[in-house]
């Protein structure tokens, strides 16, 4: 059995296309679950209102197929009013920050990035009165 793709061999492993199917089968194929009469969001992208909500820090690597959705969930939250912050980190594939192994190994650039964002943004919250 070949490995999986990489970056360097033509394509970000995994596929976006295998991302959204894991999606929308985690969904049971529908665009918006519904209990009852309640819609219930599994992802922010199909939000109606997002105003009001803690400060983000969001992180994803350029070869990340769901960099997009990243990207576009930041701008959304601006335009509400939020705050974010967003750091898309070059030559860094998905999960990344879960990874081992393997391309992107725990990508200590990332790990460090957002342990201090937080961190910072904790401490932000506690001066506030």
């Amino acid at each position: 059995m070949p490995p999986p793709p990489t970056p360097a061999s033509g394509g970000a492993f995994p596929a976006a296309e295998d991302l959204r199917l894991a999606w929308e089968t985690y969904r049971g194929g529908s665009e918006i679950a519904v209990r009852g009469w309640t819609p219930l969001y599994s992802t922010p992208l199909t939000a109606k209102q997002l105003d009001g909500l803690a400060p983000a820090v969001l992180a994803v690597g350029d070869l990340d197929p769901v960099r997009d959705d990243v990207t576009e969930y930041a701008r959304l939250l601006r335009e509400a009013g939020n705050t974010v912050r967003l750091k898309v980190f070059p030559q860094t594939p998905h999960a990344a920050f879960l990874a081992v192994c393997g391309p992107g190994a725990g990508n200590p650039g990332l790990r460090r990035w957002l342990g201090t964002a937080l961190w910072e943004q904790l401490e932000r919250r506690k001066e506030t009165p």
